[in-house]
């Protein structure tokens, strides 16, 4: 990645780049970025992403999360969210075999892992959800 072939920053940063199903060796990282990935795996797959990420992370790591968001309070924030979700999922339905109909339970993943939301901002309406959360190990 170019961001690693910055000055000073080679030995600073490492890149992992591998099956986040599959649960790769590499641990003891600082943070996880993770931006519009989760929203391609069912809810079953998160559960074991969840778990990969536990090991993952170190004590106080950080998981950079963004993603779509369907809220469960605005009925418009829902509307819009189905409507740039439904057509995109279709389409990497055809192109790429991803068989996701919905967004995932993201919650559900983050509620069963010692995570701490530590900031949190939705935008587009409440279509998109940026957050960092801390191990809390």
């Amino acid at each position: 990645m170019w961001i690693a072939q910055l000055p000073g920053l080679e030995q600073k940063i490492q890149f992992q780049n591998d099956d986040i199903l599959s649960g790769f060796e590499a641990s003891g990282f600082d943070a996880v970025v993770a931006p519009f990935v989760l929203d391609c795996f069912t809810d079953e797959s998160l559960a074991v992403i969840g778990e990969n990420l536990r090991k993952w992370l170190k004590p106080n790591g950080l998981l950079l999360f963004s993603d779509f968001h369907e809220s469960q309070k605005s009925n418009l924030s829902r509307m819009l969210s189905r409507l740039i979700t439904r057509p995109l999922y279709f389409v990497l339905a055809l192109t790429c075999d991803l068989n996701i109909k919905h967004l995932p339970d993201f919650e559900l993943m983050f509620d069963n892992l010692p995570l701490i939301k530590t900031e949190e901002n939705l935008s587009f309406a409440g279509v998109l959800r940026s957050a960092v959360f801390r191990l809390d190990q």
